[in-house]
């Protein structure tokens, strides 16, 4: 916005327009300056209430995991339910939004933290959660874990993010990397072709890192 002048919309706003006496966007040295509005549409709470990640009923449309005990509730976006669990989708389908549970707070919490990509810790209670309503996602997952415990020793626990892709573990693994062999090491057990765009940048600014010292 120029000087003190309401919110102005910017899409269409041209160099002819900014660089001209009067226009409010240039200071006495001609020098380009412009202040932005940051608008906040809803807050995201952290507490018991409204975990993050989860929408305000106020602010969308939602489906609504309703705890009558427990005296509380879960919001939900009903597309990403939908693509999700096709238990829920033909729940949708049916014009339901609301559905009534007598406990479970907790587990669901972490269910809808797992869909919503906030969490990634799988619990056996989750497990059963998920299976109820179809999400082959959150099954597969913990039933991955659950092969690999049975198959693989701690000492073996980096080699198994590699191969999975694991993101917040790969960034740990990449951070303690010392040397050129050791992150030869490591990225031999990669699968490259998964890997995400963001773990490439990284496993690309500790390639270039080594570069540079050298």
């Amino acid at each position: 916005m120029p000087g003190n002048s309401p919110p102005e919309h910017v899409t269409d706003l041209l160099h002819s327009t900014i660089d001209k006496d009067g226009s409010g966007f240039l200071d006495a040295e001609r020098r380009f300056k412009m202040r932005f509005a940051i608008c906040v549409h809803f807050l995201l709470r952290g507490d018991d209430s409204i975990r993050f990640n989860f929408y305000d009923r106020k602010f969308t449309d939602c489906f609504v995991f309703v705890f009558g005990l427990e005296r509380r509730a879960l919001f939900v976006k009903t597309q990403l339910l939908r693509f999700h669990s096709p238990v829920i989708a033909a729940l949708l389908d049916s014009g339901e939004l609301d559905l009534y549970l007598d406990k479970g707070f907790h587990s669901y919490a972490q269910f809808l933290d797992i869909l919503h990509g906030s969490s990634c810790s799988v619990t056996s209670d989750v497990y059963e959660i998920a299976q109820l309503y179809d999400v082959k996602t959150i099954c597969r997952k913990f039933e991955m874990v659950q092969s690999k415990k049975k198959n693989y020793g701690p000492e073996e626990f980096f080699p198994t993010c590699n191969q999975f892709n694991c993101r917040t573990s790969l960034r740990v693994m990449l951070a303690r990397v010392e040397s050129v062999e050791s992150l030869k090491k490591h990225v031999q057990s990669m699968d490259l072709e998964r890997m995400s765009g963001e773990l490439m940048k990284k496993l690309a600014e500790k390639v270039f890192s080594f570069l540079s010292n050298n």
